[in-house]
C-alpha cells in the first residue's frame, strides 16, 4: 500500500478535533487560550466537531459553543481520540512540575492515549518546564517526540526541546491574537468612558483639568496569593498608590476569587482609609476572556500580578506596572519596557523595611503615571509584534488539517 493511501485509510471516519489543556478551572489565562484556539479551529473545521476536555464540561460547552467532556473520564477520552483527526495539547504551561509531577503525568498519559488511538498530535503554544525530576523529563520527552508539530511560546522552551533533539517552532502566546468582545450592559460606562490622556502631568493637577484628566485616571488592580506577599504588602501598595495618585479610581480585578479576593480586599480596606476611590466591577458576570480583554483595554493603566491580566492590558495599549511574583511576569514587563517590582529579598513587617518597600513602589508608580504615553506606545508596538508571532500557531494547525484533507481526497 502506498504511503498516501495508508494515510487516507487511517484518517477515514475521523472528524473530531480534541483539545486538552488546563480548561474548566476558571483560570483566565487558560480560558483565553482556549477561546482563541477554538476560534482558530472553527475556521478550519466545523465547530460541532470540536471537543474540549474540561474540568467543568457543562460550563465550557455553554461558554464556547463546542462539545466538552470530563477530562478525567479517560475511557471516554480514548473513544473520542479513536475518532479524532487531530489532538491539540495546549497551550499554557502543561509540562512542568513546579508544584508536583501530576500535571506532567496527566498530559503525557493523554499523549500516549492519542498515540494508541491513532490521532495526530500537535503541541500548541506551550511553555515547557521547569522540570525538576527525571521522571518528568522522560515523560515530557515521550510526549514531545510523538507530536506531528510543536509550537512553543518562549525561547527557553525551544532551547530545552532542541537539547533533546526535538524541533519546535517559536511563536507566542495565542492570547495576543484574541479579539475583544462586547461587555455586559453593566460595564458600558467603563467601555465608553473618555480615557485619561496622560500628558505627563499627575492626574488631578489644576493645569490638567481642562483636558478631561482630572479625577478620571482609572487604574486596574490585579493581585493573587503568593508565598512572596501578604496582607501587609497590599496595604503598602495602597498607601503608595494613594500618595502618588490620590484622585485615581481603582478597579479591583478578581480573576479567580479563591486566589485573589483576600489580598484585593486588604488593599481596598487600606485604600479606602486613605481616600482612594473604587469602581466595583462585576467581574463574575464576564463569561468569556474576550470580555476581560475589552474591560482591561478600557482602563488607563494596570497594576498587576497576574500574567494574563498584564498581557491583555498591554495588548490593548494600556501601560502597566508589573508585580513580578513569577519570572514570566518579569520577562513580560522587561520585554515591553514597563515598570516592574521584583520581590527578590523584599520582606514586610518591619518599619524601616516597609518604608523602603513603599518608596520603591512609589518611584515605579510615578514612572508609570509620568511616562504613560510613551509606555502605551511601547505596549502597542510590542503587542503588534507578538500578535504576528502568535498567528503562526494557526498556520501550523491549518497546514496539518489541509494536508489531511488533501490525502483524503486523493
Amino acid at each position: 500500500m502506498k504511503p498516501r493511501e495508508q494515510v487516507s485509510r487511517n484518517m477515514a471516519g475521523r472528524e473530531l478535533v480534541v483539545i486538552s489543556g488546563y480548561y474548566g478551572f476558571d483560570n483566565l489565562g487558560d480560558e483565553a487560550i482556549l477561546e482563541e484556539l477554538i476560534d482558530e479551529l472553527s475556521r478550519l473545521t466545523e465547530r460541532d466537531k470540536i471537543v474540549v476536555l474540561s474540568q467543568n464540561p457543562d460550563k465550557t460547552a455553554a461558554d464556547f459553543g463546542v462539545q466538552s467532556v470530563n477530562r478525567w473520564k479517560l475511557a471516554q477520552v480514548a473513544a473520542l481520540l479513536s475518532k479524532a483527526k487531530l489532538f491539540v495539547s495546549g497551550g499554557g504551561g502543561l509540562y512542568q512540575d513546579a508544584s508536583s509531577a501530576r500535571s506532567v503525568i496527566y498530559y503525557a498519559a493523554l499523549a500516549a492515549l492519542a498515540r494508541l488511538n491513532g490521532a495526530v498530535s500537535v503541541i500548541y503554544a506551550q511553555g515547557v518546564g521547569p522540570l525538576s525530576s527525571k521522571t518528568s523529563v522522560k515523560l515530557t520527552q515521550f510526549a514531545m517526540k510523538r507530536a506531528r508539530a510543536i509550537t512553543v511560546r518562549d525561547s527557553a522552551s525551544q532551547a530545552l526541546l532542541q537539547s533533546w533533539g526535538v524541533q519546535a517552532q517559536l511563536t507566542a502566546d495565542p492570547v495576543w491574537c484574541l479579539k475583544p468582545s462586547a461587555l455586559p450592559a453593566s460595564f458600558l460606562s467603563l467601555q465608553n468612558r473618555q480615557k485619561w490622556l496622560g500628558n505627563g502631568d499627575k492626574p488631578g493637577d489644576a493645569d490638567n483639568a481642562g483636558n478631561g484628566a482630572a479625577n478620571k485616571l482609572m487604574i486596574g488592580l490585579s493581585l493573587r496569593e503568593s508565598p512572596h506577599i501578604d496582607a501587609r504588602f497590599a496595604e503598602l501598595l495602597a498607601e503608595a498608590l494613594a500618595e502618588c495618585a490620590p484622585d485615581a479610581t481603582v478597579v479591583p480585578l478578581i480573576l479567580q476569587e479563591r486566589q485573589d479576593k483576600e489580598l484585593i480586599e486588604a488593599f481596598c480596606r487600606a485604600g479606602s482609609q486613605r481616600g482612594l476611590n473604587f469602581e466595583r466591577a462585576d467581574c463574575a458576570s464576564l463569561q468569556r476572556p474576550s470580555q476581560w480583554l475589552s474591560l482591561l483595554s478600557s482602563l488607563d493603566m494596570v497594576v498587576g500580578m497576574r500574567f494574563h491580566a498584564l498581557l491583555m492590558a498591554l495588548k490593548g495599549g494600556v501601560p502597566c506596572f508589573g508585580l513580578a511574583y513569577d519570572p514570566k511576569v518579569l520577562y513580560l514587563m522587561q520585554k515591553f519596557e514597563q515598570p516592574c517590582l521584583r520581590f527578590d529579598g523584599l520582606k514586610t513587617g518591619q518599619a524601616e523595611a516597609d518604608e523602603r518597600f513603599k518608596n520603591e513602589m512609589k518611584e515605579l508608580i510615578n514612572s508609570l503615571i509620568g511616562n504613560a504615553p510613551q509606555l502605551a506606545e511601547k505596549a502597542r508596538l510590542q503587542a503588534d509584534e507578538a500578535a504576528r508571532a502568535a498567528c503562526q500557531n494557526f498556520d501550523v494547525l491549518a497546514r496539518i488539517l489541509e494536508k489531511q484533507e488533501e490525502s483524503r481526497q486523493r
